[in-house]
């Protein structure tokens, strides 16, 4: 797996460009609720995770693929 950025510092990648953080609900494939996450108008990476009532748990594949 490629190191990613962690969701700590994409945060503070969007406090440093002054952008929003962007987050995109999406089915996964077996049903499960998920998500991306990438910095709105700045170059950032895309973070994917899985979400169950309140644990968060990130993914090694793109959410909803």
């Amino acid at each position: 797996m490629v190191n990613k950025m962690t969701f700590e510092q994409l945060l503070a990648h969007c406090l440093s460009k002054s952008v929003r953080a962007s987050i995109h609900p999406v089915v996964g494939r077996d049903g499960s609720m998920e998500f991306y996450v990438h910095a709105d108008g700045a170059d950032s990476e895309t973070l994917d995770f899985s979400v169950s009532n309140n644990e968060v748990k990130p993914l090694d594949r793109a959410a909803g693929g």
